[in-house]
């Protein structure tokens, strides 16, 4: 999570999370895909308030030379947005 300063805003008054969830599933070309992963980025006013921005995955559907770390097609349990504690 970052702070985020709204425009004309004085100070950071809001927040941007960014939430994984690694046991996403996804369907590339057809086929499914589980435990692939993805991660998702939401604004949160200072009320309380959010709305979600962005999601995130890991490689392209058209690269199907996938090498873990290097981007590529996403892998069955590849896990994007895990983050070990």
């Amino acid at each position: 999570m970052v702070t985020y300063r709204p425009s004309g805003a004085a100070t950071a008054n809001e927040s941007i999370p960014a939430v994984g969830s690694p046991g996403e599933d996804l369907d590339i070309d057809g086929a499914g895909k589980a435990d692939t992963g993805m991660v998702q980025t939401f604004r949160l006013t200072s009320t309380g308030t959010f709305s979600q921005l962005n999601t995130y995955y890991s490689g392209t559907a058209t690269d199907t030379t996938y090498q873990p770390g290097q981007g590529g097609l996403p892998a069955t349990g590849g896990r994007f947005g895990y983050v070990a504690r």
